[in-house]
């Protein structure tokens, strides 16, 4: 008897239905990670808004500010500028052996899923400031 060949990867992919489809990519969604940011974008909106109730914009405002700075600049510098991202192997230094250029990029994608936490507080602070700068110093100015 004949062995069945395995069809490839690609071929199993096109056959799946869109129903199948979706199913493996909500599969693939790290669910505590999407939790993690929707309560920390819950808790940081929460704070801020009570503290601009309580009259203490002034204070709130600046160390918001400055703690997505710093989270922003961090995330930035830990990562080496996501620079490893847009290389390829064809543009790393030819006199580098294999070894060493897998290193790099293994290096890259250790560094970026170690400083996904990060992202956790970096986009609940963008949101909560978008919506200050929005509400409060453009919607202000032109309809107050």
């Amino acid at each position: 008897m004949a062995k069945k060949k395995k069809k490839p990867a690609r071929r199993r992919e096109k056959e799946l239905t869109p129903q199948q489809q979706l199913k493996r990519q909500l599969k693939a969604i790290n669910w505590r990670r999407v939790l993690l940011l929707a309560g920390n974008t819950v808790i940081l909106f929460t704070l801020y808004r009570v503290l601009v109730a309580q009259n203490y914009f002034i204070y709130v405002f600046p160390v918001y500010g400055a703690a997505l700075l710093g989270l922003l600049v961090g995330y930035l510098i830990y990562n080496r500028g996501l620079i490893a991202r847009s290389l390829t192997r064809e543009q790393l230094p030819a006199d580098w052996p294999e070894a060493k250029k897998d290193a790099f990029f293994a290096d890259a994608e250790a560094r970026i899923e170690r400083s996904k936490w990060m992202l956790t507080l970096i986009f609940p602070l963008c949101l909560t400031l978008g919506y200050e700068i929005i509400d409060v110093m453009l919607l202000e100015v032109w309809f107050g």
